[in-house]
């Protein structure tokens, strides 16, 4: 937590929110084009992201929204997102006023989509122990661009190569965890994928069962503990997450909503939405 602390006090002594570095690097494996900070996120990234440009976005406390491809993620405390310069829109904002700190870089270079590669994962959102080094080297990046000197540049591409190394080993570690699942959990996984593909239509129990082949009994008992809902609140959930992005980015009326979601009616989907988000869909719409 000192670190985050340190991170802190620099963003409030610092009046800028992106800053740009405009030594040539090009003799380096890695550079920095910009740093930011912020603690009221507001940020347009494809201001600042070429195609060839990659960002990494680090959530050091609060909770932001990130507009990514037109759909919503949420990132929370400790969490960081990883994503390249062709990805339009890319767009972050904090979920409440003052109350989102986070820090980013944007970088490029000849081993940068390499190293992109190697790690990024189907979200590219990981979350980062206080303990690893991540914070360090956000600290050491932000100390460090106040001036262009060499000695700043070669510490940047250190400290830089240390976060891509590590969010390497982290999507390492997570894909040997996928390799792990044991057969019980990939039927989970099937059920899924149905619930993704048919959430507009009515889904019932039975017919999640029939998709993984096991009893109702064992079904509900192991999506409970791999999922951490039951069935009929992870679907209910997963209508109201796709509710927001037609709320955000459609002028759909709330009644046509309802029923692209798979909502029997207006009812259920505002019961269902204020359950789930702490708020109605009008409210939802105003706010973002």
């Amino acid at each position: 937590m000192m670190k985050v602390k340190l991170i802190g006090e620099i963003i409030s002594k610092n009046i800028f929110v992106t800053k740009q570095l405009t030594s040539d690097n090009s003799k380096f494996p890695f550079f920095i084009k910009y740093i930011g900070t912020s603690t009221d996120v507001n940020l347009d990234a494809n201001k600042f992201l070429g195609l060839n440009d990659y960002i990494i976005f680090y959530q050091l406390s609060g909770n932001t929204q990130c507009f990514i491809k037109r759909q919503v993620e949420y990132l929370k405390e400790n969490d960081l997102l990883i994503c390249s310069g062709n990805v339009i829109p890319l767009k972050f904002s904090a979920i409440r006023k003052n109350d989102s700190v986070c820090c980013y870089v944007i970088f490029s270079g000849e081993n940068a989509n390499f190293y992109y590669n190697m790690i990024r994962e189907k979200r590219s959102i990981f979350t980062i122990n206080q303990l690893s080094n991540i914070q360090d080297c956000f600290y050491e990046i932000l100390t460090c661009g106040k001036e262009n000197t060499l000695e700043n540049l070669m510490k940047n591409n250190l400290s830089l190569t240390t976060i891509l190394t590590e969010l390497f080993c982290i999507s390492s570690d997570i894909k040997r965890s996928r390799e792990m699942i044991p057969q019980s959990e990939s039927s989970i996984k099937i059920s899924l994928q149905y619930i993704e593909k048919n959430y507009k239509n009515e889904i019932s129990l039975d017919e999640l069962c029939q998709q993984s082949f096991i009893s109702k009994f064992y079904f509900c008992k192991l999506f409970l503990k791999t999922t951490g809902y039951t069935p009929h609140e992870y679907i209910n959930r997963y209508r109201v997450n796709q509710a927001k992005n037609l709320l955000t980015f459609s002028k759909m009326t709330f009644t046509a909503i309802s029923k692209e979601v798979g909502f029997m009616n207006k009812l259920s989907l505002d019961r269902n939405f204020l359950k789930y988000t702490g708020m109605t869909p009008r409210e939802y719409r105003s706010n973002f």
